[in-house]
């Protein structure tokens, strides 16, 4: 039943995109009718939930998950990382000594294998990486540093099962981008081995949310201002958002690992990724930022029927 319900949404908005495309054009310059259509869908979902209690939220959004979908589909498999439930993506001819360590999005407080699953399977396939996604502990049920501990101990545990650092990637999009980035500081500052390099899709840096883009391009992403700020209050709970370990446009970002930045021109976090992008070159860090025209918050999830998501897989992987 929910299928057929998300199927005849996914209709009557296309309908609805066509109308208005065909009266004035398309919402933002640039796009197409797909990625349109792609962030239409979610921002209206979103809208739609957005007065859920928070567990109900992570629930609907697991429901939404797509399936992948062959040649990039990869069967993960039950393991533990630390004390907490993981699983693990071995592609097929994967290289035994190299690793990818993927820290997923929601806010903090959603996010699955079901609703990263099919995202995981695509990067592990096209990467040929054996991938590891810890299930971290989830706000408002547990506050910071509670998923940056769990994001640590995963490290700690591939390491203590003999993973060379020089080998391991650690990657995350969104919430897990700012993830990511709490748990090289907290390895750097605890004198232990960084990884070989870090991974971050449109990565949530500031939790201040005082950048122009938040209202400036939230028409045009799927999430809002206030979304945004309750999904931040439910994971800090009272901890000073301006936190480097939360909020790493103000960390000093000495001797990281190379970073490789992914973000959207049309998201509500852009102005905090290019000043994140800028803080750390500055901070002598070998960072590359990809910022693609017109794109919204983690369009890459909308592979494989979104030619630029596609594309965009290709540069991550």
């Amino acid at each position: 039943m929910a299928d057929l319900i998300s199927a005849a949404r996914m209709v009557r908005t296309a309908a609805e995109v066509a109308w208005r495309r065909a009266r004035r054009g398309p919402q933002r310059a640039g796009w197409s009718f797909v990625i349109e259509l792609g962030c239409r869908y979610m921002k209206d979902d979103f809208q739609r939930n957005r007065h859920q209690d928070l567990i109900a939220l992570r629930q609907h959004v697991d429901r939404l998950a797509f399936p992948s979908l062959p040649p990039h589909r990869v069967v993960p498999r039950r393991t533990h990382l630390g004390d907490r439930p993981a699983w693990v993506y071995e592609p097929a001819g994967a290289p035994p000594e190299q690793h990818l360590l993927y820290l997923h999005g929601g806010g903090y407080v959603y996010g699955s294998i079901h609703s990263h699953g099919a995202f995981v399977s695509r990067l592990a396939s096209m990467t040929g990486l054996r991938t590891w996604f810890p299930e971290y502990r989830l706000a408002p049920e547990h506050a910071f540093p509670a998923a940056l501990d769990d994001c640590v101990a995963a490290y700690e545990a591939l390491l203590a099962q003999g993973v060379d650092p020089a080998n391991l990637v650690v990657a995350g999009e969104s919430a897990g981008g700012g993830l990511v980035l709490g748990v090289l500081q907290t390895l750097r500052d605890t004198g232990r081995p960084l990884p070989r390099a870090g991974v971050l899709v449109s990565p949530w840096v500031d939790h201040t949310l005082s950048s122009a883009s938040i209202d400036e391009n939230g028409p045009d992403d799927f999430a809002d201002r206030d979304l945004a700020a309750r999904w931040s209050a439910a994971y800090l709970q009272g901890a000073d958002p301006r936190n480097p370990l939360v909020s790493a446009v103000f960390a000093d970002l000495h001797d990281l690992p190379p970073l490789f930045l992914q973000s959207g021109e049309a998201e509500m976090l852009r102005d905090e990724n290019r000043a994140f992008a800028q803080r750390a070159r500055d901070a002598g860090v070998d960072l590359t930022h990809d910022e693609w025209d017109a794109m919204f918050h983690v369009w890459q999830f909308g592979a494989p029927l979104l030619p630029e998501a596609n594309r965009a897989m290709v540069r991550l992987a």
